[in-house]
């Protein structure tokens, strides 16, 4: 009996630090989810469709966007690439990502100009592949990209 108290405690604060783990990690990472950005991701899940999952991630380096997919070819890269380059860099995403970044960062942005905007990072998984496959770069207003790889 005695046993099975100190099981039950044990789990319990595994748990609890489980929980205080995950918390954490949901708050160091912000994530970019507005009605534009849901657009975006349900259009190129439909218009590729070896795109599995896209996230939008930003931290104090800038912006992180994320593409899961199936095995593709260089030019199916160039495809994402260049359908990324038109949503992010419109106006729209640029305001929208500015104010994020600035509320999120103050320390960082207080001494920038107000049209500031940190640099992006679009980043391909193939499934299977902890190690990412292709890796572009790009700095404010998103459109010349160059691969990291």
């Amino acid at each position: 009996m005695k046993k099975n108290k100190y099981l039950l405690k044990i789990s319990l604060f595994v748990f609890i630090i489980f929980i205080g783990v995950m918390m954490v990690y949901k708050i160091s990472t912000p994530v970019l989810n507005n009605k534009d950005i849901k657009d975006f991701k349900k259009t190129c899940s439909m218009e590729y469709e070896y795109i599995d999952k896209i996230k939008f991630i930003y931290n104090e380096a800038g912006l992180e966007i994320q593409f899961y997919t199936k095995d593709i070819s260089d030019n199916e890269a160039n495809h994402i690439v260049r359908a990324t380059q038109k949503f992010v860099s419109t106006p729209n995403f640029l305001d929208y990502f500015s104010g994020k970044y600035r509320k999120k960062y103050k320390n960082i942005t207080k001494h920038l100009p107000n049209d500031y905007v940190p640099p992006a990072t679009i980043i391909i998984h193939e499934e299977n592949n902890i190690v990412p496959n292709f890796k572009y770069s790009s700095s404010t207003p998103y459109i010349n990209w160059s691969s990291m790889n």
